[in-house]
């Protein structure tokens, strides 16, 4: 071998080998070493089950590597290791420190050669510290980047590290991301680990001549002898996807683009490589947090808190390090490292006596001017999204408080070191924070929990008579005037050490005392908490429970004065019946200029610059509207620090006497209230008590309450396709949920029973069901009563009444416990005419609907290979002419225009009460869809209630024919508008579907 000559004044070359890992650099660093690059000393090659040859890295910079990862938060193998880098890691001093060790291992390695190489995956992420370092030691660096395709990796990773699929997928495109932002503008030589297992000697002789190598045939021999076919034990799928599955994702799309630029290049690699479809940074949120951070004699934790803060993917905070008592010159030596990357974003406070902690908690959040407070012991840490995903919490309207779970982590200190011993997770069964589990014991520790600053001026400080406890008592309060929210995902570490070490946590000995001591106050304060107390082996505990537990602990004050034998507050009536379709009405604002169109839903934008007290004025035109009840529906957007939503209404001009009501909220901007006219309306006035700024108000939405005999409960909730797009999977699993209630069979049709759609079919589909439920309890017997049992008597009532009317249906949610939300699940209310869908929403104010969407290319072929196969019984794949003549129907025209339904409904439903999802997310995180699934419901959600969410296996194992390209692009033509459309709504997956179209109807050959 040959070295070639560093060019210009450099001293030399560091060839730098990287790729996600199970990419093949492992391999490729081996056949390097065949063909005489040095590798340099102490590698790992020690053979390994897989990896026979060894890994080929340097062991020290591989160490070097992990601890400098596990400081930013981000080891590669960890929960957090897709996350990306923070903002300033390269001026922390752990960064500094290793890029000083790195540099003297190129030193010693290099020594008197001209080139030297190195392999590590991690050099994909820490890319630019190896830059700079080889940029002040005026050597080369020449990059080389392996790939692999992402779904391969992670069926690699899935077998070697039982890393989940969604994960490993996520740490691929966060490694392909970070070094191709590092290489900007740096040429870097991309070897594709499947062209180098199928056509070794071309890729590895390119890659030689790009690193100006040359090798003896000997040597370039023994090189290609390495690369084996059965290194490969893993495929990924071919590239684009298939149209019955998941569309090209940013992913795929990125390692199509790579691949293009793959060596050995083509002859007319002149032409210009694929762009590479990098997705955008995203935009740092403006809200800004204080965190408190107390001290006091324990410095040693204080580079690991401050590193906690540092690696949040939030970037928008202030920290305020309070020195209580200590000495002053410990505290900033401790800072001193972290002051370049914290910038202007610290405060310290340093008390010449010591007060305590909440004492000094509340000098720090009086000071500081956050929008959201939250507190960080000074030995405890956070993972890098706690306040990313606890601002995205707060920001729903309405929200004060959030925790998310927590882990215990059990250290020792010895010598000055941290030793960690165990972890285990806080109260792992929690899935909601109540007041009442609050007053046996603190539910949650501080490090968790964060909270609006209109909050903690509302609340009141922390109480300084109550040392270890003044958390505690402040919890109680905060829940007594506001809900916290729960996020069932361990992002805080509550950090614990025993009573010998030198290091203990304070208070341990004192805790039981004082936690009676406590107790003894809240009964002798009275008001609500002492009321709990009092009465907390009563019902009301009991409906305070399911209260909390369904979400509503902001009225836990209104509730206690209700006596045991009173009904519990409901608002609005959740089932109020109306004997003629109601009176319907829209209002604008008075006077408003500016529309925002949102994906055809007109909303009006107000910007209020003057004034104590902003309103919105409403006027009816026509005439008015006749005494009777209402329920009135807004969505309202207002600047943070806001009082209630007050409606006023009167019979004349705006100086007539008027009347109101407070609109409660869903927390999540709809407000929504029932009130009474004795005489007739024309004007409204809607007062949100807040300071000037902003808004974004909805039309007010007016429907008369006129009641009608009860004829039983109705649905909370319909999931109404589309048909194809998971539905069954969704039935399955929101049927597990402890505070919801599904009806045993999944299809109830009752809405388009009544629009007269397929009624015949209809009563098939129940007699069917009941016979599945009497052969059931004929194959195995049941005591009346038991499960299997209810089943059959609810088939009983399904399939034998003799009308389907509101009765019957009705009758199919008896069975829905009190306190708990009903639903059902209908694929084809998705394609209900206007009147049926003016009926469902007439019939149950306040209905929130779900619909599950699926590409409608991919949901139309699907759908076209059921009606032909399942539902006709058939297994044999159909012929292209039926198969043709199916997609033509007009009901499969209609179940893939999901504008038409989603317009339609809307045009029903209260604003913010249509929640759209991508079938593509349930694939890809179907426990992440079920989550937000469970907030748009407004339950609580905890992955032990879904054992299997995992995404549904293909339930047609009927292969469909091969479609002709004329086809795909008739399909792609007929839904273009559409998906253009929804892509400029909803964005996401629906950005690839209408690209995928895009290219079917531009003659692209998709497989199928």
């Amino acid at each position: 071998m040959a070295e070639a000559t560093a060019p210009g004044n450099l001293y030399g070359r560091v060839v730098l080998i990287m790729g996600m890992h199970r990419s093949g650099t492992s391999l490729l660093a081996h056949m390097l070493a065949a063909a005489g690059l040095p590798f340099g000393t102490n590698l790992l090659n020690t053979p390994r089950p897989d990896n026979p040859n060894g890994y080929g890295e340097h062991a020290e910079v591989v160490a070097i590597h992990e601890e400098l990862l596990e400081a930013l938060g981000r080891t590669w193998y960890g929960p957090d290791g897709a996350i990306a880098l923070p903002a300033d890691w390269l001026s922390w001093p752990e960064t500094l420190e290793a890029k000083e060790r790195l540099t003297a291992i190129v030193r010693q390695e290099l020594g008197a050669r001209r080139l030297w190489a190195l392999k590590d995956p991690r050099l994909c992420r820490l890319l630019p510290v190896w830059l700079a370092l080889l940029d002040e030691l005026r050597l080369e660096p020449v990059p080389v980047l392996c790939i692999r395709h992402p779904e391969a990796v992670a069926a690699s990773l899935r077998v070697r590290n039982k890393m989940p699929h969604d994960h490993a997928v996520a740490t691929w495109l966060a490694h392909m991301q970070d070094a191709l932002r590092a290489l900007d503008h740096l040429p870097a030589s991309v070897v594709e680990f499947d062209k180098l297992l199928a056509a070794p000697e071309p890729v590895l002789r390119a890659l030689l001549e790009t690193l100006d190598v040359e090798i003896t045939p000997e040597a370039l021999a023994h090189a290609v002898a390495l690369a084996k076919p059965e290194h490969r034990h893993h495929l990924g799928p071919q590239v684009p996807a298939s149209v019955f599955g998941l569309s090209v994702s940013i992913c795929e799309r990125l390692y199509a683009a790579l691949c293009t630029r793959s060596l050995p290049m083509p002859e007319d690699s002149g032409k210009a490589a694929a762009p590479l479809p990098l997705p955008p940074e995203p935009p740092d949120s403006t809200r800004t947090v204080t965190i408190v951070m107390c001290t006091r004699e324990r410095t040693p934790f204080i580079p690991r808190a401050v590193r906690s803060v540092l690696a949040q993917t939030h970037r928008c905070w202030q920290l305020v390090v309070v020195n209580d008592g200590g000495a002053p010159e410990k505290v900033e030596q401790a800072l001193a490292p972290y002051r370049r990357a914290i910038g202007q974003r610290l405060t310290v406070l340093h008390l010449e006596r010591p007060v305590g902690v909440e004492p000094a908690t509340n000098q720090a959040i009086a000071q500081a001017r956050g929008d959201d407070i939250a507190v960080h012991a000074d030995d405890d840490t956070w993972r890098p999204r706690f306040l990313e995903v606890c601002l995205a919490e707060l920001a729903h309207p309405g929200h004060q408080g959030v925790v998310t779970a927590s882990m215990l982590v059990h250290e020792r200190t010895n010598q000055g070191i941290l030793i960690e011993l165990t972890r285990e997770q806080f109260r792992p069964g929690m899935t909601v924070i109540s007041l009442p589990d609050m007053l046996t014991e603190n539910q949650f520790p501080p490090i968790a929990f964060v909270y609006t600053r209109r909050a903690w001026e509302e609340v009141g400080p922390y109480r300084t008579d109550l040392p270890v406890l003044g958390a505690w008592e402040f919890n109680l309060r905060f829940l007594a005037r506001y809900p916290i929210s729960f996020i069932n995902e361990p992002l805080a570490c509550r950090h614990l050490r025993p009573a010998d070490d030198p290091y203990a946590n304070p208070g341990q000995t004192l805790y039981p005392s004082i936690t009676g001591q406590l107790r003894d106050q809240m009964l002798r304060v009275g008001g609500a908490v002492a009321t709990a107390v009092l009465t907390g082996l009563g019902p009301l505990a009991q409906k305070l429970t399911r209260t909390a537990a369904a979400g509503i602990t902001a009225r836990v004050d209104e509730v206690l004065r209700h006596t045991d034998a009173g009904p519990l507050p409901v608002t609005p009536p959740a089932n109020s019946r109306t004997t003629t379709l109601p009176i319907r009405l829209r209002l604008t604002p008075a006077g408003w200029s500016q529309v925002l169109d949102k994906g055809g839903r007109q909303e009006y934008a107000a910007y209020v610059s003057t004034g104590p007290d902003p309103q919105l004025l409403y006027a009816l035109p026509g005439e008015p509207l006749p005494s009777g009840t209402y329920y009135a529906s807004v969505q309202l957007t207002v600047p943070s620090g806001s009082g209630p939503v007050e409606l006023f209404f009167s019979p004349g001009p705006e100086h007539a006497p008027e009347r109101s009501i407070i609109l409660k909220t869903d927390g999540r901007g709809a407000y929504t209230g029932v009130f009474t006219a004795d005489e007739p309306l024309r004007h409204f006035r809607l007062d949100p008590m807040c300071r000037p700024g902003c808004f974004t108000v909805s039309p007010l939405v007016l429907y008369n309450q006129v009641p009608a005999p009860d004829v039983g409960r109705f649905p909370d909730f319909l999931c109404i396709g589309a048909q194809r797009s998971g539905t069954t999977w969704l039935h399955r699993n929101l049927g597990m949920h402890p505070e919801l209630f599904l009806p045993p069979c999944k299809e109830l049709h009752f809405f388009d029973d009544l629009a007269g759609m397929g009624c015949e079919r209809w009563v098939r589909h129940r007699l069917h069901f009941l016979a599945e439920a009497q052969a059931s309890m004929l194959a195995d017997p049941a005591d009346r009563g038991s499960a299997a049992w209810r089943r059959l008597e609810w088939a009983g009532r399904f399939a034998t009444s003799r009308r389907v009317d509101a009765t019957w249906y009705a009758s199919l949610f008896e069975e829905a416990p009190c306190g708990v939300m009903a639903g059902e699940i209908t694929p084809a209310y998705a394609v209900l005419p206007e009147r049926a869908v003016a009926q469902a929403t007439w019939l149950i104010p306040g209905l929130r609907v779900i619909f599950l969407m699926r590409d409608p290319i991919a949901r139309a072929l699907s759908g076209a290979l059921h009606e032909l196969t399942t539902a006709t019984g058939k297994t044999t794949t159909p012929a292209i002419v039926e198969f043709e003549r199916e997609l033509d129907t007009e009901r499969c025209r209609q179940r893939s225009a999901y504008r038409d339904t989603i317009e339609r409904w809307e045009r029903h439903l209260a604003p913010g009460s249509l929640g759209c999802f991508l079938f593509d997310d349930l694939l890809g995180n179907p426990s992440g869809l079920l989550r937000r699934i469970c907030d748009f419901l407004g339950v609580s959600f905890n992955p032990a209630m879904f054992p299997e969410p995992a995404a549904p296996a293909n339930a047609n194992p009927t292969a469909p024919p091969q479609l002709p390209p004329a086809l795909l692009r008739r399909l792609a033509e007929r839904h273009l508008d559409d998906l253009a459309w929804l892509a400029g709504r909803f964005g996401g997956a629906t950005l690839a579907w209408h690209e995928r179209a895009e290219r079917l109807r531009a003659g692209y050959a998709c497989s199928s």
